[in-house]
């Protein structure tokens, strides 16, 4: 038994070990765009940033949990989300994280498959949902700013309106989905089916918990636009508007969250030069450095997730308000 846990625990060393340097030799974070940011002081500054923004994300998480009746510490909440965030960078596709805290949620702490699941799949579709608001919001500002890019931002408030009105309809089909109530019951795949809807829905049937969680999520965007205001402005010395970034930034986050690539590297790079080229009349030329910096920062999070990960030890179970909690 000894031998088998040690065992485990180098492959997960390896893992993360292997993992860092394949990011670094391949040059995924684009290091060399960074020289004026790489100091002590920056670097604490962006992370500590950074922490809070994650502090605010793994809150809006908790918070979703409550509302099926779990009750997560917040060191708990903490420690699934920088070990989802240490996976999202280990795993094609950018959603591997979001697996994987799900998978650590119902191991260690015994919530049903259905709750954990649903759980990270609905704080995910909330996020990008906020994140379109944002967009819709901030393109509307723009179009009173760039009157020279008007023809193109009308065509974006067209897309980003359609994404609304899509994610909208999805969410209220989700809380109100009939599913019939003789698959309870069922020991096969339409109880799993049921389970899972009846989990999803009780998220998003109440407009106080969209709401609630909408408000962490501007939180968390809030000091999203602080960091790339801050590297633009103060360390690329790129003078770039308040109205702009409320725009850019959910934008390009929107992009990001397409999982093709590990935690949206590349995908991002290419998606905030061109929104920073093409509305500052191309005088913003850091587009990619800022996200990559941002990336760069997310995965030293990540690191302390693998931190978790490596010495993870079986938790002790949640406690549940049974009046409350869904079905397991």
């Amino acid at each position: 038994m000894k031998l088998k846990k040690h065992a485990m625990t180098m492959f997960k060393i390896s893992f993360a070990v292997g993992l860092v340097s394949w990011l670094v030799l391949t040059d995924r974070f684009r290091l060399s765009e960074l020289t004026s940011f790489l100091t002590f002081k920056n670097l604490i500054s962006g992370f500590s940033l950074l922490g809070v923004h994650l502090f605010i994300i793994s809150e809006r998480w908790r918070f979703l949990l409550t509302t099926q009746g779990h009750t997560l510490k917040r060191i708990q909440s903490w420690r699934l989300t920088l070990k989802g965030l240490f996976f999202n960078f280990a795993v094609p596709g950018g959603v591997g994280g979001d697996v994987m805290k799900a998978f650590y949620l119902q191991k260690d702490h015994s919530v049903s498959r259905a709750v954990s699941y649903s759980s990270v799949l609905i704080d995910r579709v909330l996020g990008l949902y906020t994140f379109v608001i944002l967009a819709l919001l901030g393109i509307l500002i723009e179009m009173q700013y760039l009157a020279q890019q008007i023809s193109l931002l009308k065509n974006l408030l067209l897309w980003v309106g359609i994404i609304f009105l899509f994610l909208s309809a999805g969410i209220i089909f989700i809380a109100k989905i009939p599913i019939p109530d003789r698959f309870k019951d069922d020991a096969g795949i339409k109880g799993k089916v049921f389970r899972f809807s009846e989990a999803c829905s009780f998220y998003v049937k109440k407009p106080t918990t969209l709401l609630k969680s909408i408000g962490y999520t501007v939180a968390a965007q809030m000091i999203t636009l602080y960091f790339f205001s801050w590297f633009l402005n103060d360390i690329m010395l790129e003078p770039v508007s308040w109205p702009t970034l409320f725009f850019i930034v959910p934008l390009g986050f929107m992009l990001m969250a397409i999982p093709l690539t590990p935690a949206g590297v590349g995908v991002g790079q290419a998606a905030f030069y061109f929104l920073f080229h093409t509305f500052s009349n191309k005088t913003i030329q850091s587009g990619s450095a800022v996200i990559t910096a941002f990336q760069l920062l997310l995965f030293a999070w990540g690191l302390v997730g693998a931190y978790y990960y490596l010495t993870r030890k079986n938790s002790l179970p949640l406690e549940t308000d049974s009046t409350q909690a869904q079905t397991s």
